[in-house]
């Protein structure tokens, strides 16, 4: 009634954070799936009375925890299965474990997915994802931003639907002086934008464009490239989980065809890395103060994008050819038009 039904069909929703985790459901199996039961229930009510179909997703767990096979095959035998999309997931990689269980993690969901025949054509979103699920010091530096790009070029070769950094503002009530601390949010507690945010202003600057292919000389660059409003737009990530201390420079060279590509192009960029639109580092440098608002400023500026060149290009007829020195653990954004 607060929000009508329109909005509300856009909602995507899950039963349960994690219940194969003891911390988060300590009752039996049994009674676990009397409660998805009950959850199904409900928002079959709500669709009857309201003459809709709201988006009632999964269970959500890390990776595929067995509690998902355990509650599409209780679904499947109650006739009720079909009901059930969105599946959601929670996926942390790349800090402590390997970052290449990210992708197995969405590939062996979506096998199990498919091996149910009321789930296929079901949406796959992931609910909850970072480098690591507790604490880590790269969740407050340009590692995070690295590593979200990559994270985002591998949704996308997967065909998740959605991804959900988690989380958007660090925990509130732990060190309630300090601004980093190794939380998970793209913001401190105290609203100060972390690297991490930045890789999201320029994922957004993607959003719309026409998907190109894009391949790099050497490991570990990686990337995504789209057309958008006439103009090329590559976002570079170096998210390197063997050198998370040290920035290793890594010279590389990028070939892109663009039919059609303009003359006479010029390069906008930007970067995220130890030392550009980094609040992290900034703090570091300032000696750890506490938060005060004197702080506050200059910590906001310190992670703000700015223009910066480091690129050399050359073109001939429809072909593109870009070389960037690129350090470990960085995010570059150019733009060519």
């Amino acid at each position: 009634d607060r929000y009508g039904v329109e909005t509300v069909k856009q909602w995507i929703f899950e039963c349960w954070n994690e219940p194969c985790a003891e911390h988060y459901y300590q009752g039996t199996k049994a009674d676990f799936l009397k409660i998805f039961d009950q959850y199904l229930n409900a928002f079959s009510a709500i669709d009857k009375s309201n003459k809709c179909r709201l988006r009632t997703g999964s269970i959500s767990g890390v990776n595929n925890s067995p509690f998902f096979k355990m509650v599409f095959d209780h679904l499947k035998k109650e006739g009720k299965l079909a009901r059930i999309n969105p599946v959601s997931m929670h996926a942390y990689s790349g800090f402590v474990n390997s970052f290449d269980s990210l992708r197995d993690g969405i590939v062996q969901m979506e096998k199990t997915m498919q091996s149910y025949k009321e789930l296929k054509g079901a949406d796959l979103i992931i609910t909850e994802y970072h480098g690591a699920s507790m604490g880590h010091p790269g969740r407050d530096s340009h590692v995070a931003a690295a590593f979200n790009v990559k994270a985002n070029r591998v949704f996308l070769d997967t065909n998740v639907l959605r991804g959900y950094f988690f989380s958007p503002v660090d925990y509130q009530y732990r060190n309630k002086k300090k601004y980093f601390n190794g939380g998970s949010g793209a913001f401190t507690k105290n609203g100060i934008p972390k690297p991490a945010f930045n890789s999201m202003i320029l994922l957004n600057k993607l959003h719309g464009g026409k998907r190109l292919p894009l391949k790099s000389s050497n490991e570990p660059i990686d990337g995504i490239a789209v057309i958008k409003d006439g103009s090329l737009r590559i976002l570079l990530t170096s998210f390197d989980e063997m050198h998370m201390d040290k920035a290793v420079t890594t010279k590389v060279t990028l070939k892109i065809n663009w039919p059609g590509m303009p003359a006479n192009l010029k390069c906008i960029s930007s970067k995220v890395d130890e030392n550009n639109a980094n609040s992290y580092t900034k703090w570091l440098k300032l000696g750890k103060p506490e938060i005060s608002p004197a702080t506050n400023k200059v910590l906001r500026q310190a992670n703000e994008l700015k223009p910066v060149s480091f690129c050399d290009f050359k073109t001939s007829g429809n072909s593109l050819e870009v070389i960037v020195n690129m350090p470990s653990n960085a995010v570059f954004y150019l733009e060519f038009k």
